[in-house]
């Protein structure tokens, strides 16, 4: 398996626990969704698969090489597109007519190879988005993580860069493991979504979305079913979170307008 967590903990400096006793196997090629309450740990898991962070309890197995895409493309602005994605490569010693050509193949995959010689500035927020997915996918990951890759976009940049990712996930059948905030967004694209409990984050639902692409949440009763579940496990999560933060005035969402998507920001 190209990921597996057995009972992994997290707890940091002044007590604060952000996972508990979490474990999760996910197979090659399969994409997963990982969402949560703010402050549930979905970023600090990924973390801890990229190898940036490390499990207090437990264990973390990743087989393969990882890529990663974070929710700012973080692009040097004095470097073409092309030599952004090929950075990697540089440093690893690749030559430059090889990791020029690697770097095009990429930038082909996201159909961006008119702007391989553009610079950061030159491009707007969705295409240095996909300059930064080129660059996880230039040394050919077998796993693939995204830490909310698309929240920063609008909605019409966003949807078209979750086709083009499911059109390069659908071609190369990476495994990914994808960290979002949106219900809607997890049931377009996932294979599998995993729920996890307010802080100390624990998995509370394993979903698998057995369901054809492309995907509307909204009309397909499969999906539709699947998100009112999902979202009624949400809101206690979320209230719970909101109970915690406030002085004692929280009234719950039956007296109040809430939506749980709106309170599932920024992760540990």
């Amino acid at each position: 398996m190209p990921i597996t967590i057995s009972e992994v903990g997290r707890k940091y400096p002044g007590g604060i626990v952000a996972l508990e006793s979490v474990s999760l196997v996910i197979p090659d090629g399969q994409f997963v969704s990982l969402i949560g309450p703010s402050g549930c740990g979905k970023s600090t898991l990924l973390a801890m698969l990229a190898g940036l962070d490390a499990p207090t309890t437990g264990r973390v197995a990743v087989s393969g090489r990882v890529g990663m895409v974070f929710q700012e493309p973080a692009l040097f602005p004095w470097r073409s597109v092309r030599d952004n994605v090929s950075f990697g490569l540089q440093m690893r010693g690749v030559g430059k007519r090889e990791r020029e050509s690697r770097a095009d193949d990429a930038l082909k995959m996201v159909h961006l190879s008119r702007f391989a010689g553009a610079y950061p500035h030159e491009l707007s927020g969705g295409m240095r988005q996909r300059a930064a997915i080129a660059r996880a996918l230039v040394a050919d990951p077998e796993v693939l993580l995204m830490d909310e890759p698309f929240g920063a976009l609008d909605a019409q940049t966003r949807s078209l860069l979750q086709s083009e990712l499911l059109s390069v996930w659908e071609t190369t059948r990476k495994t990914v493991v994808f960290v979002t905030h949106g219900m809607d967004e997890a049931l377009t694209l996932s294979d599998r979504i995993v729920l996890l409990s307010a802080r100390p984050g624990r998995i509370i639902a394993d979903i698998v979305i057995d369901a054809p692409h492309p995907r509307d949440p909204q009309t397909d009763p499969t999906l539709r079913a699947a998100y009112e579940m999902l979202r009624d496990l949400l809101t206690k999560e979320v209230e719970s979170v909101a109970r915690a933060e406030h002085d004692g005035d929280w009234e719950g969402v039956g007296k109040r307008t809430m939506e749980p998507e709106a309170s599932v920001g920024a992760d540990i």
